[in-house]
Parts: C-alpha cells; sequence; structure tokens
C-alpha cells in the first residue's frame, strides 16, 4: 500500500488533487471567520504542495514532460481553489477583506522551486 501512494503522488495530478482536497478539509475543521484567513491557510497548503512536487521531479523519469505538467496543475489547483474558497466564503457570509488572496501570488516561484531541482538531479547525475 506504501508503494502505491507514493507511485501515485510521483504524478502532479494526484499531488494538486491531494493538496487541494487537504487544503478543503482544512478549511472545514478550523472554520475561519474572516476571509483573510481562509486564504492564507490553503496558501499555508498550496506552499506545501510545490515544495512537494519539486522534490518529486528527482523521482520523474523525464524532468521536461514533468516540470510542464507540474505547472499546468498548479494553474489548475490555484482556480480550484479561488472558486472553493470564494464559495465557502460566500455560502458562509464572511465579513472582511480578502486581501490575503494574494498568498496565491507564490505561483510564480513553483517554476523557479522545479527549475532548481532540475539542476540538482542534473548536477548529481554529472557527478556520479
Amino acid at each position: 500500500m506504501g508503494s502505491t501512494f507514493f507511485e501515485l503522488m510521483q504524478k502532479p495530478l494526484y499531488q494538486a488533487l491531494f493538496f487541494a482536497l487537504l487544503s478543503i478539509g482544512l478549511i472545514v475543521v478550523i472554520r475561519p471567520k474572516i476571509p483573510n484567513t481562509v486564504y492564507k491557510a490553503t496558501g499555508i497548503v498550496y506552499g506545501g504542495f510545490i515544495l512537494v512536487n519539486s522534490l518529486f521531479i528527482f523521482f520523474a523519469p523525464s524532468v521536461w514532460p514533468y516540470f510542464f505538467y507540474s505547472l499546468l496543475c498548479s494553474i489548475g489547483y490555484v482556480a480550484l481553489l479561488a472558486m472553493t474558497n470564494s464559495t465557502y466564503i460566500k455560502q458562509r457570509k464572511l465579513k472582511g477583506s480578502s486581501a490575503s488572496a494574494m498568498v496565491f501570488l507564490m505561483i510564480i516561484y513553483h517554476p523557479i522551486a522545479l527549475l532548481i531541482c532540475i539542476f540538482f538531479s542534473w548536477f548529481y547525475k554529472e557527478m556520479s
């Protein structure tokens, strides 16, 4: 079972789905009172997605398809969470600013993290 989970988590789509469900579950559990808390919580989980996704590139059979597929899944993840968060905020009638939605601007660091991991993977293969 553990190896099956590890094999599934090597695919960016399953990583995005796992972290999206984790984000939604976190919001349901903590029941935030203001929109900023909703976006901060899901933004922190999104940061975890970026980290995990970047580290799994070391196990990818070919890095460039993984790179572009990861970026596509990341965009889909942010779009899904934007819709989910706004729906949650409207359903709960939370009052306040949604200024923390800008936490998802960290999407610009995702390609950088992936490229750094690709470099280290290439460097390790060249040195061994």
